[in-house]
């Protein structure tokens, strides 16, 4: 490069660096945001390879889709007036890669890594992911960290009046350096404590108008913070980015009770279904209900009606896995009577009736039978609880 043009540069450096703050803080008009969002999306493509799964990509659009229509001109700070921005129409793009990550870029461009969709157990749990990046476009976060950032600014900024001096227009050269410099902040760094705040209660009231369950966020990020406490340096991307996961689960716990979320971590997640099964004992024909590895009712009698034992725990088995996609705590298990006989019941749903046979089978009297029953049954509520909190190793 001759000296004039590298006297062009210096100048243009010096003169950028007054030029671009001033001409793309807040308020923020579409086109900027549009352009900015482009030109990072051109860049986080050129560094991560995109992932082709037609099913999945179908499967985030629609939750995507779905959860768009929720958004609101209000949610929106930072809007020029008397300018009403229009709706944000998000683009969805998977990105290849095992990192458990999402993403958003100013202008509705949303990544989310192929680790993600392998680490979610509903679309409960991924629209909660989603809608938290929808919210940081929303509110304008990118843009304003890449504004308030002044890491790497030289160099981004050196790249930018080569740009301009190459025959770009200033608009465009800002663009380019918004672009890199959101990149390098959105990969690197992360948010603020704040921001992920904002974004976490955004999102969360996004979800709760929409066909889909809030407590997804809240089960994923327990998921993720407890991979937090059993790895020593695990690639999260999602959560690493919140430097309090404890304080932001809090967070997003006591945002689920001001909106009135009933929190049942069983109806967003996968898990093991009772089930009635046969058993042999000193040659006897009898079955056991199971839950979560633990053995809960012992049946030995047919009852009056003729159900064989394994048919009637099944029938149990049937009722308390209802119970528990509805919300079944430890205490809404208890005994009842019914003309003497007791029955276990479980969130007003009758399980078994508990016969002197079945008793007999486990050396116990009736009523006996049914209390340690439901002890048993509490027991694994509070296993279960213990394995959602620390994990199951």
């Amino acid at each position: 490069m001759s000296w004039r043009r590298c006297f062009l540069l210096v100048a243009w450096i010096q003169f950028f660096g007054l030029l671009v703050p001033a001409a793309a803080r807040p308020p923020w008009s579409p086109e900027q945001e549009a352009r900015v969002g482009r030109r990072a999306a051109e860049k986080v493509e050129h560094i991560f390879k995109l992932y082709h799964d037609q099913k999945a990509q179908e499967r985030v659009e629609s939750i995507v889709a779905k959860l768009a229509e929720h958004q609101r001109p209000s949610q929106r700070r930072f809007s020029v007036k008397p300018v009403r921005h229009p709706p944000v129409k998000f683009t969805v793009k998977l990105l290849d890669t095992e990192m458990v990550n999402a993403m958003a870029l100013p202008g509705g461009y949303i990544y989310v890594t192929r680790g993600l969709l392998e680490t979610v157990e509903s679309d409960d749990e991924l629209a909660g992911v989603l809608a938290h990046e929808m919210a940081h476009t929303l509110l304008y976060h990118a843009l304003d960290q890449a504004k308030k950032n002044k890491k790497a600014f030289v160099g981004t900024l050196a790249a930018a009046a080569a740009a301009v001096l190459l025959g770009a227009r200033i608009g465009d050269a800002a663009t380019v350096f918004y672009g890199a410099q959101y990149v390098r902040m959105g990969l690197l760094s992360g948010y603020s404590i704040e921001d992920e705040t904002e974004a976490d209660e955004l999102g969360l009231l996004i979800v709760n108008e929409s066909p889909y369950n809030p407590v997804g966020l809240l089960t994923l990020m327990e998921k993720l913070s407890r991979e937090t406490r059993l790895q020593p340096k695990p690639e999260l991307g999602i959560f690493q980015t919140h430097p309090y996961p404890d304080e932001r689960l809090r967070n997003i716990r006591a945002k689920l009770e001001r909106l009135d979320v009933d929190i049942n971590r069983l109806s967003v997640t996968y898990w093991e279904r009772a089930e009635a099964l046969d058993c042999f004992d000193g040659g006897e024909l009898q079955a056991q209900l199971w839950l979560w590895g633990q053995p809960l009712l012992t049946a030995a009698a047919s009852s009056p009606e003729g159900a064989a034992p394994l048919a009637r725990l099944q029938a149990a088995a049937d009722q308390l896995n209802a119970a528990l996609r509805a919300g079944l705590r430890g205490y809404e298990v208890r005994v009842e009577e019914d003309h003497g006989i007791p029955v276990v019941v479980a969130r007003n749903r009758r399980l078994l009736k508990v016969y002197p046979q079945d008793a007999d089978a486990v050396g116990l009297a009736p009523d006996e039978a049914a209390q340690a029953a439901v002890r048993r049954l509490r027991q694994a509520f509070a296993l279960r609880e213990l394995q959602r909190t620390y994990g199951s190793g």
